[in-house]
């Protein structure tokens, strides 16, 4: 039986570095997390990555430094990813209980969001986010939602760290 593959979305990362698991409290949790994206159960994709870059700050570090560019899974560059992003986009853009704003920022095409959920479609993962659900929004497109609407498997860190036994 395959091992579950997770797709770890930018606030998976951003929030433990900067809330949970400093990387000098923490070490073990950023040790655990390297040992799955190298065994390939937790995957990064490209446009997580692009919106770490941003902020070219301690965490930018470690995924240079720690995350061999080889394990980046690059959407841009598979065909069905990127067919399942076109149909997550009609969908967004389509929805009309989002206003035009939310619509705009979900379908910018730097938004990781919509490319988490084409990955774990394709490759049928879980995605891992710190957000959290918002069904009746108008303003945001949560990417709990969109998981729900395209049958993705959707947890937060906590749920995942749990699931694979981790603890400090």
């Amino acid at each position: 039986m395959a091992a579950q593959t997770f797709i770890i979305d930018t606030s998976c990362l951003t929030t433990a570095y900067r809330v949970y698991y400093p990387f000098d409290i923490a070490p073990s949790f950023w040790n655990f997390m390297k040992d799955r994206f190298m065994e390939g159960t937790f995957i990064l994709t490209n446009k997580v990555l692009f919106e770490i870059d941003r902020g070219k700050d301690d965490l930018w570090d470690w995924c240079h430094a720690e995350i061999p560019r080889h394990l980046i899974l690059d959407c841009h560059s598979d065909e069905a990813i990127m067919s399942h992003y076109g149909n997550i986009m009609l969908w967004g853009n389509n929805h009309p209980q989002y206003n035009s704003l939310a619509k705009q920022t979900f379908s910018d095409f730097e938004n990781a969001d919509p490319f988490a959920v084409a990955a774990a479609m394709q490759l049928n993962a879980t995605v891992v986010s710190q957000e959290v659900s918002a069904p009746e929004s108008v303003k945001n497109i949560k990417l709990p939602d969109v998981c729900t609407q395209f049958g993705v498997g959707h947890i937060d860190t906590f749920k995942l760290l749990r699931q694979r036994g981790f603890s400090m």
